[in-house]
C-alpha cells in the first residue's frame, strides 16, 4: 500500500437509472459521451482515472487547483448539448493506493460531498477550498457546515462560481444530507479594567448576549460553559472553525471610568478570521443589570437582523449573475479592503477578487473601482502581472471611478500612482496630488492615501527629507499600516541612514513576521550594513516563507558574488533565469539585472536594464534613488538608461 497526499474527484450523471429505463438508448450514448469528455479532460489536467463505476468515476490529482479547473471544464462541456447533468465532490488529504483501489477518510468524504451536489455543480471541501484560495483565481460561495454519514465531525462545503455553473440552493441541500445550523460562539468579553472585582459586569454582558442570541432560528449558540472555556485563554479561531464547527465569533471588551462604561463587540468569520462588524457603546451606569440588557439587546438585533436576512437571500443568485453570493457589494468591498489593510500571504489577488465581485454586484461603487485600480498597480510592482496589463487594468478602473466621483482621494491618489509607477509622469503626478487639481475638496491632501503617494513621488525624485515628512505624517494617521512602514523604511535606506531602516524592518518583522516584503527589504539593508552573512541568511529565509518560486534569486546570487561565493552565485543566478522561464506572468530583467550586478557583469546587467525600461517595470523609477545601483552610476549607459525614464518627467 502507498500512502500520499491527493485530490480526490467524485463525478455521476444523475438520475442516470431513471434516464435508462426512459431511453437506455440515448443514457447509453450520454454514457459513453460521459466517459469520452472525462477521459479527455482528466489527462489534459494532470489527473488520473482511479475507477470507473456504473454511471461515475473516481479520478485523482496532486494538485487541488488541477483538480478544481478539470471539474469546470467537465461542466462547461456537459451544460452543451447534449447535455449531461453531472454532480461533482472534491476533497483533499491522505490516501492509501493499494493494487485493488484506494481508501482512506479523504475518499469517503469525497464520495459523500458528491452525493450532497447538485446536477451542474462543484462542491469542495474546506482543505481543498483553502488550497485553490491561496493560489488565486477561483471563486467559490460559502454554504456552511453538513454532517456527513459516518464523518465524525461537521464538514465545511463551498461550491465553485463561475459562469453556467450551478450554485445550490439552500433549499437544494437541506434534508439530504444533515443541513447543519450555522453556529456561534461568544466569547468571555474582555475587562480592560483589569480589576478581577469588575470581572462580574464584563461577564455578566457575555452570559445575557449568549441568551439573547440563543432565541435566533438557525443559529447554534455554544453553551456558558463551552465559552467561558476561554476565558483568558489565547484562542485560535480556526481551530474553532475546524474542531468545533463554528462559523462566527463574538468577541468584545469592557472599560469603565466613574459612572461610565465603553463596550466594544466584533463579529468575526471564524474559518478566514475576517471581520464582519464591529460597534462601540458608550453608556452611562445607573443599573448595572440594566445596561447588561441594553447591550445584549443592542447586539442580539443587530446578529439576528444580519443572520436572519442572510437565512432569506441565502444561496440566491445576484442580479443577472449565476454565482451565489450572501453578501452585498459593500460587503466585498469591505472584505477586499480587510485583506489589503492586512497584508497576509497572497494579499493583493485575495482583495482584487472581493473588489472584482464588489464592482460586478454593484458597477456604481466608486470605492471599490478605487481600490481594484490600486490592486492592478500593485500586481504590477509586484511582478505578479506585465506592466503593460497591469497599466492597462488600472487604468480603465481609474477611469470608471473618476466618472463617478472626480474628487475621491482614493481615486486622487489612485492616479498618482499610476504616473508613478507607469507612464513616469512625475509632473502628471505632481498635478494629481495638488490642491489645484481638486480645488472642491481641499481635504484630501490630508488623507494618508495621499501623504503615502505623495511621499513615494518625493522618493522617486530623490527628495528624501520631503518623502520622510510626507510618509511619517501618512504613518501618523495609519500607525499600523504596514505599506506605509515599508515605504518609510526605503526611503531611510535610500537617504543612507540604514540604521534607522533596519530599526523599521526589525518592528516590522517582529510585529509581522508573515508580511513577507518586509523580511527581502530587510536582507538589502542588512547588505549595506555590512552584514553579510545575515543577509545571506535574511534572504533564504524570506524565500523558504514565500510561495514565489522565484523570491529571494536575485538577493542570494547578489551577494553571494560579493561574498567571493562564485560557485553558489552562478548557480542561483541559473535557477532564476530557468524559474522565470516557467512564469510567464512574471517580468524576469530587474532580477537578473541584480544578479549581474552583484557579479560585475555590467554589459549584461546594463542589457537587462534596458530590457526592464522597454518592458516598464514600475521598479525603474525608484533606479537613482537605490543605493546598490550607486557603483554604476559613473556609466555613460547608466545616464543613457536615466534619461529614457526620466524624459516624461
Amino acid at each position: 500500500m502507498q500512502r500520499r497526499q491527493a485530490t480526490v474527484v467524485f463525478n455521476d450523471i444523475s438520475g442516470y437509472t431513471s434516464m435508462m429505463q426512459d431511453n437506455e438508448s440515448f443514457a447509453i450514448t450520454l454514457r459513453q459521451r460521459h466517459k469520452e469528455v472525462v477521459d479527455r479532460l482528466t489527462l489534459q489536467h494532470n489527473g488520473e482515472i482511479i475507477q470507473y463505476y456504473g454511471d461515475g468515476t473516481l479520478t485523482l490529482f496532486d494538485c487541488s487547483l488541477d483538480a478544481v479547473h478539470c471539474a469546470l471544464s467537465m461542466q462547461k462541456e456537459f451544460g452543451q448539448d447534449p447535455q449531461i447533468p453531472l454532480r461533482i465532490g472534491i476533497n483533499s488529504g491522505d490516501v492509501l493506493l493499494g493494487p485493488d483501489g484506494i481508501y482512506g477518510d479523504c475518499v469517503n468524504i469525497a464520495s459523500r460531498i458528491e452525493r450532497m451536489s447538485v446536477p451542474g455543480s462543484i462542491l469542495i471541501s474546506d482543505e481543498v477550498h483553502r488550497d485553490v484560495s491561496r493560489k488565486g483565481g477561483i471563486r467559490t460561495a460559502d454554504l456552511g457546515h453538513f454532517e456527513l454519514k459516518n464523518v465524525r465531525r461537521p464538514m465545511h462545503i463551498h461550491a465553485i462560481v463561475s459562469d453556467g455553473i450551478r450554485v445550490p440552493r439552500q433549499k437544494d441541500l437541506e434534508g439530504k444530507i444533515g443541513f447543519k445550523e450555522k453556529a456561534i460562539i461568544v466569547l468571555p468579553f474582555y475587562n480592560l479594567n483589569k480589576d478581577p472585582e469588575s470581572d462580574f459586569f464584563s461577564d455578566g454582558i457575555t452570559e445575557q448576549i449568549i441568551y439573547a442570541l440563543s432565541d435566533i432560528e438557525g443559529l447554534r449558540v455554544t453553551s456558558r460553559t463551552s465559552s467561558f472555556a476561554f476565558k483568558d485563554k489565547p484562542v485560535n479561531l480556526r481551530e474553532l472553525h475546524q474542531e468545533m464547527g463554528i462559523d462566527h465569533v463574538l468577541e468584545g471588551s469592557v472599560r469603565q471610568h466613574g459612572n461610565k462604561v465603553r463596550i466594544t463587540a466584533q463579529l468575526i468569520n471564524a474559518a478566514d478570521d475576517f471581520h464582519l462588524w464591529s460597534d462601540t457603546y458608550h453608556l452611562e451606569v445607573d443599573d448595572v443589570f440594566q445596561v447588561q440588557d441594553e447591550i445584549a439587546l443592542k447586539i442580539s438585533n443587530k446578529l439576528k437582523a444580519g443572520f436572519e436576512e442572510n437565512k432569506e437571500q441565502a444561496y440566491g443568485p445576484l442580479r443577472g449573475s449565476t454565482r451565489h453570493s450572501e453578501e452585498s457589494a459593500l460587503d466585498f468591498y469591505n472584505k477586499g479592503k480587510y485583506y489589503w489593510t492586512q497584508k497576509l500571504p497572497g494579499y493583493v489577488d485575495r482583495a482584487k477578487q472581493n473588489f472584482e465581485q464588489a464592482v460586478e454586484i454593484d458597477e456604481d461603487l466608486f470605492p471599490a473601482w478605487a481600490a481594484l485600480a490600486k490592486t492592478y498597480i500593485y500586481k504590477g510592482v509586484f511582478n505578479l502581472l506585465p506592466p503593460s496589463v497591469a497599466a492597462e487594468r488600472s487604468l480603465a478602473c481609474l477611469k470608471k471611478a473618476q466618472a463617478l466621483s472626480p474628487d475621491h482621494p482614493d481615486i486622487i491618489s489612485g492616479w498618482a500612482l499610476y504616473h508613478i509607477f507607469y507612464s513616469w509622469d512625475l509632473g502628471q503626478a505632481y498635478a494629481w496630488l495638488t490642491s489645484d487639481n481638486n480645488s472642491q475638496n481641499a481635504h484630501f491632501l490630508q488623507q494618508y492615501p495621499v501623504l503615502q503617494a505623495k511621499g513615494l513621488l518625493a522618493l522617486a525624485q530623490r527628495e528624501y527629507e520631503e518623502a520622510m515628512r510626507f510618509l511619517r505624517r501618512a504613518l501618523k494617521l495609519n500607525p499600523l499600516n504596514l505599506s506605509i512602514q515599508l515605504d518609510l523604511a526605503r526611503t531611510y535606506l535610500s537617504a543612507g541612514d540604514a540604521d534607522q531602516a533596519l530599526d523599521q524592518v526589525n518592528h516590522m518583522v517582529d510585529t509581522r513576521p508573515d508580511f513577507l516584503q518586509a523580511l527581502e527589504l530587510k536582507g538589502w539593508v542588512l547588505y549595506n550594513l555590512g552584514h553579510k552573512r545575515e543577509s545571506i541568511d535574511t534572504f533564504k529565509l524570506f524565500r523558504k516563507a514565500s510561495p514565489s518560486p522565484i523570491a529571494g534569486l536575485a538577493g542570494l546570487s547578489y551577494v553571494y558574488a560579493r561574498t567571493l561565493q562564485t560557485k553558489l552565485a552562478n548557480e542561483v543566478k541559473a535557477l532564476l533565469n530557468s524559474v522565470a522561464e516557467d512564469m510567464p506572468l512574471y517580468t524576469p530583467h530587474y532580477a537578473k539585472a541584480l544578479a549581474h550586478l552583484g557579479a560585475q557583469e555590467y554589459p549584461l546587467m546594463f542589457e537587462q536594464l534596458n530590457a526592464a525600461v522597454k518592458a516598464g517595470m514600475p521598479v525603474m523609477i525608484f533606479l537613482e534613488s537605490n543605493p546598490v545601483w550607486d557603483e554604476v552610476r559613473r556609466f555613460k549607459d547608466y545616464n543613457t538608461l536615466i534619461h529614457q525614464i526620466s524624459r516624461k518627467s
